[in-house]
C-alpha cells in the first residue's frame, strides 16, 4: 500500500500522482507537464474548499468549467518546463475587468508608478481580467499599493489590483541549464549589428553535448532567454525565432517590455496557427515581420487580406514574408512615438574659436577621465581661475513616457544627490546653499577629485557656442558617459548623459581660464539613448558651418574677404560658389547668419546647387 506523502496524508497516494512519478522516470520533460496539469487541480480543489478529491464527485472540467484532459494535454510545450521539476514562487497580479480599461493603458500607468516593472505572461482572462506576473516580491508590493489609487482616464473608475503569491506556470531551471542558454545566447548575438539569432534554438551543439532538451516551446527556457536579452542586449534591434515549433506566443508577450527597440522579428518556420497568438505582441513597433510557412498563413487566400490582417497589429510593417509595402497611414503618429527635433551639428561660430574649445575640451577630458582620476584631475587646477572660478552640480532622474523614470546605474547617485543645486529642489538646499556651491581653483578641484572616475563617450559630442566677445567665451559640450564601477566586458555599459557649460575668459599665451563649469547629470533609459544616438547621428551627417578667422561680423566686407568667405562656405556647406555667394548675399555677408540660414533650409536645397550627390 502506498502512502500519501503529501502534507496532511494519510491515505492512498492519489492515482496521478503515481503515474507520474513513472513518467517521470521515463521522460522528465514529459513529467513536467504533468505537475503543471496536477498543481491546476490542487488550486481548483482549494478554491472550492475540499481538503481532497472526492472520487465519487466528477472532477472539474477546468478553471472556468471548460476544457477536457485531452485539450490540456494538447497544450504545446510552452505550458511546460525544461525538464527539473522545482517549482518557484511569484506573484500574480491581476487587475479587475481590466478589459474595461485596456492593457496598454493599464501596464502604462503601472510602469509609470512602479520603477523596474516587467510584466511576465501578460494577459487578459475570459472573465474580463487583466493578469500577468512579476518576480520581484518588491515590485509585486509598489504593485499592491497602486491599488484604487490609478484612475482610468475616460471612466473615472480606479482600478482594483489584486496580488497573490502562487507558484509559477513555469519551473525553475538548474544552473547548468541556465549557464548553457547564457552561452547560447552569447554565441548567437551580434552586437555590431545589434541582431539575435535564435533559430532552431534547441539543436545547438552546447545542448547537445550537455544533453539538454532547451525547447523554446518551453515557458522557463522562454523566460531565460527573454531576461538574458534584457540584461545584455537591451538596444537589440533584430530577432530571430524561426523553426522552433511554437505555437503559443504568452511568453513572447514580454517582449514589447523587455526588448523595446525591436524593429525587425523573424518568427516563420512555425506553428502558429491565428493572428489572435500576433495579438499578443501587439505592443511591438515592428517594421519587418517574417510569418510564413506558419499555418495562420494558409488560411488567406489573398495577399491583401494577410497584409490587412498583419497591419491591424503592426500597423508600422512595410517588409511582410520579404516583399515591400507601404505602412498605414498615420502609423507613426500616435500619441507615445517621440517626434525628433530638426538635428544641426555643433556651431562654434569660426575657426580660431573652434580651434581653442576642441583643444581646451580635449585636454580637459583626458585629465578628467584618466585611470587615477584623483592625481590626474589636479592638472585642472591651472583650468580654473584661482579666487573667481565656480563650479556646480545639478542631478536628475528624467521621466520618459512609456518607460517611467529613469534610475541611476550605481550606488553613485546618493553621494551627488547631495552637492545637487537643482533649482527645482531649491526647498532642499536653499539655506545651505553655501555647501552646494565651490569657489577657486583649489576648492573646485578638490570636489572634483572626489567624484566618481569616468569614461566619456567624445564620439558622443555636441558643442555649441553660445557666446562670443573679446573678454567672454561660453560654450557647451554634451554626451554619454559612463560610470564606475564600470561594466565589464561583453556586458553593455549603463550610459548616462552630461551638459557641461564652461563660461572662460582669455589668458596670457593664449590660453583660457574657466570662471564657471555648470554640469547637469541624468540617468538615461535605453530607448533615450538611442534617441539620443539618432539624433547625433544626423547631426554629424549635416556638415559643420564655420566662419573664417578674418571674417566681418558687421557692415560688407571688402572683395577679398568675400572671396575667403565664399571659399570657406563652399567648403563646409558642400554647395557650389555661385549658391554660396548667393547664400551670404542673402545673410548681408554676416557669416554666422548664413551658416544658420543654411541649415535650417539645407533639406529644401536642390541637389544641383551641390557639388557632390548629398548624402
Amino acid at each position: 500500500m502506498y502512502r500519501n506523502k503529501n502534507k496532511g496524508g494519510g491515505g492512498r497516494q492519489n492515482a496521478k500522482q503515481i503515474s507520474m512519478n513513472r513518467f517521470k522516470e521515463i521522460d522528465a520533460d514529459l513529467g513536467s507537464r504533468f505537475d503543471d496539469l496536477y498543481e491546476e487541480e490542487e488550486e481548483e480543489t482549494r478554491n472550492m474548499g475540499a481538503r481532497y478529491l472526492n472520487r465519487n464527485q466528477p472532477r472539474p472540467a477546468g478553471r472556468n468549467g471548460a476544457g477536457t484532459y485531452e485539450q490540456k494535454k494538447n497544450v504545446q510545450l510552452v505550458k511546460g518546463a525544461a525538464g527539473s521539476a522545482v517549482k518557484e514562487f511569484v506573484s500574480r497580479v491581476k487587475v479587475s475587468n481590466g478589459e474595461r480599461y485596456g492593457q496598454r493603458f493599464i501596464l502604462k500607468a503601472l510602469i509609470g508608478h512602479v520603477e523596474d516593472l516587467k510584466p511576465i505572461m501578460p494577459r487578459m482572462a475570459e472573465n474580463g481580467d487583466f493578469e500577468f506576473f512579476v518576480r520581484d516580491a518588491d515590485v509585486a508590493q509598489a504593485i499592491r499599493m497602486c491599488s484604487r489609487r490609478i484612475k482610468h482616464v475616460t471612466s473615472g473608475e480606479r482600478l482594483n489590483i489584486i496580488v497573490n503569491n502562487v507558484v509559477a506556470p513555469w519551473a525553475k531551471l538548474k544552473k547548468e541549464e541556465k549557464d548553457a542558454i547564457a552561452e547560447v545566447l552569447k554565441t548567437r548575438a551580434d552586437p555590431a549589428s545589434r541582431s539575435i539569432d535564435l533559430s532552431s534554438f534547441a539543436t545547438h551543439e552546447i545542448f547537445g553535448k550537455q544533453d539538454l532538451m532547451m525547447q523554446m516551446t518551453k515557458n522557463n527556457v522562454f523566460l531565460a532567454v527573454v531576461e538574458l536579452i534584457e540584461a545584455n542586449h537591451s538596444d537589440v534591434i533584430s530577432l530571430s525565432l524561426k523553426g522552433n515549433r511554437i505555437k503559443y506566443l504568452e511568453m513572447a508577450a514580454m517582449l514589447p517590455y523587455f526588448a523595446k527597440n525591436l524593429k525587425v522579428l523573424d518568427i516563420s518556420d512555425n506553428q502558429i496557427d491565428g493572428m489572435s497568438e500576433l495579438e499578443k505582441l501587439k505592443g511591438l513597433r515592428l517594421t519587418t515581420l517574417f510569418l510564413e510557412n506558419n499555418p495562420v498563413c494558409e488560411s488567406y487566400s489573398k495577399a491583401s487580406d494577410y497584409l490587412s490582417a498583419v497591419q491591424a497589429i503592426f500597423p508600422r510593417v512595410t517588409l511582410l514574408d520579404g516583399n515591400s509595402c507601404d505602412a498605414l497611414p498615420g502609423a507613426f503618429d500616435d500619441d507615445n512615438e517621440f517626434v525628433e527635433p530638426t538635428a544641426r551639428p555643433g556651431f562654434y561660430g569660426d575657426s580660431a574659436i573652434r580651434s581653442i574649445v576642441e583643444t581646451f575640451i580635449i585636454e580637459f577630458f583626458k585629465a578628467y577621465d584618466g585611470e587615477d582620476p584623483t592625481a590626474s584631475r589636479k592638472q585642472l587646477v591651472a583650468a580654473y581661475d584661482d579666487t573667481n572660478s565656480q563650479f556646480s552640480l545639478s542631478i536628475e532622474n528624467l521621466y520618459e513616457e512609456g518607460s517611467g523614470k529613469s534610475r541611476w546605474p550605481n550606488e553613485n547617485f546618493s553621494f551627488h544627490i547631495r552637492i545637487s543645486h537643482n533649482i527645482k529642489q531649491i526647498e532642499k538646499w536653499g539655506k545651505n546653499r553655501h555647501s552646494r556651491l565651490f569657489h577657486g581653483a583649489m576648492d573646485v578641484t578638490a570636489q572634483l577629485c572626489k567624484m566618481p572616475a569616468t569614461r566619456h563617450l567624445t564620439e558622443s559630442f555636441i558643442v555649441d557656442v553660445v557666446l562670443s566677445t573679446s573678454s567672454l567665451l561660453i560654450f557647451t559640450v554634451q554626451g554619454l558617459f559612463e560610470e564606475a564601477p564600470f561594466a565589464v566586458s561583453p556586458n553593455i555599459p549603463a550610459l548616462n548623459f552630461f551638459s557641461r557649460t564652461f563660461t572662460v575668459t582669455p589668458k596670457e599665451g593664449g590660453a583660457i581660464c574657466v570662471i564657471s563649469d555648470e554640469l547637469y547629470m541624468s540617468a538615461m533609459t535605453q530607448h533615450r539613448i538611442e534617441r539620443y544616438r539618432t539624433q547625433l547621428g544626423k547631426a554629424n551627417a549635416a556638415p559643420a558651418v564655420t566662419a573664417p578667422a578674418a571674417a566681418a561680423t558687421g557692415g560688407e566686407p571688402d572683395a577679398s574677404t568675400k572671396a575667403e568667405m565664399v571659399a570657406a562656405f563652399c567648403r563646409d556647406s558642400g554647395m557650389l560658389q555661385e549658391w554660396s555667394t548667393k547664400c551670404l548675399e542673402e545673410a548681408n555677408w554676416n557669416f554666422d547668419v548664413a551658416a544658420q540660414n543654411f541649415l535650417s533650409v539645407k533639406d529644401t536645397i536642390p541637389k544641383e546647387a551641390f557639388a557632390a550627390p548629398l548624402q
